[in-house]
């Protein structure tokens, strides 16, 4: 009897409580950065729901095959919530220094990822392409939801677990540009309010393809409730933001681009 080719792992299923467990160990601020390398990437696809490989054999859906390079053609696939099979899953683009650790040199894994990616996609928008199906195309849809700011607050307090409290102005300044824009993702969903978190990110989840017009994001009609998750077509948008996203380091007169963007889209 010919032995299987592939299997299912558990090991990524919750990425979030793996993260909030890495940092409950006593575990050096160098230890626990390496250790989460792979559970924040895994945590990232969830979010996105998109697929890619974690390990040298491991989808982040859990899948695991003998040969790597069917890992785009398998049909075994599962969804990264439900568990349920995804014959034709979409998978994360390029990647760029994703599991890399204290170092600038592409980890083995992402450097396997991008050469089984590249020949299957024909376009190229930047270090971090489109998420596409095996069919070698970027997906038709010009939208798709991500989850990356559904939960902001567990996410607030998993940077608070992560960092604790500051002892020195590196720390402090990273714990400060990690958090910024959860901070205002939870202002959002505290306030039932829609706008742009990244260039082309609703704070609702609703992203817009590179190629679209990120004012675009007006008029969509796609939105869903912050909490229930539920279609909302016609939201309420936030006003002016001015400063919301701060950085450390920044002048005092210095806008986040996402907001000087928004900023440009609302009318006095």
């Amino acid at each position: 009897m010919a032995s299987k080719t592939w299997w299912y792992v558990d090991k990524y299923v919750n990425p979030q409580r793996t993260l909030e467990l890495i940092w409950k160990n006593k575990l050096t601020k160098y230890g626990a950065h390496g250790k989460s390398k792979l559970f924040r990437a895994a945590l990232r696809d969830y979010e996105e729901r998109v697929h890619s490989l974690i390990e040298k054999n491991t989808c982040s859906c859990g899948l695991v095959l003998k040969d790597p390079t069917q890992i785009l053609s398998s049909k075994n696939h599962r969804h990264h919530k439900s568990f349920t099979p995804e014959s034709n899953p979409t998978f994360r683009g390029r990647v760029h220094l994703r599991l890399s650790f204290l170092t600038s040199k592409e980890h083995p894994v992402d450097a396997l990822w991008n050469k089984l990616v590249d020949p299957h996609i024909d376009q190229n928008l930047g270090r971090e392409k489109e998420p596409f199906r095996f069919d070698g195309t970027v997906l038709n849809k010009t939208w798709w939801y991500v989850d990356k700011y559904v939960r902001p607050k567990a996410t607030l307090d998993l940077i608070d677990e992560e960092f604790g409290i500051p002892t020195s102005s590196p720390v402090a300044y990273g714990k400060w540009a990690r958090s910024s824009i959860y901070r205002v993702a939870l202002k959002d969903v505290e306030e039932n309010l829609h706008s742009l978190i990244e260039a082309r990110t609703c704070s609702c989840g609703l992203r817009l393809r590179e190629d679209q017009d990120p004012k675009s994001i007006l008029t969509n009609r796609n939105h869903r409730n912050h909490t229930t998750l539920e279609h909302e077509p016609n939201p309420k948008f936030r006003g002016k933001v001015g400063q919301r996203i701060t950085m450390p380091m920044q002048r005092t007169d210095w806008q986040h681009s996402v907001d000087r963007l928004w900023d440009g889209f609302i009318k006095d």
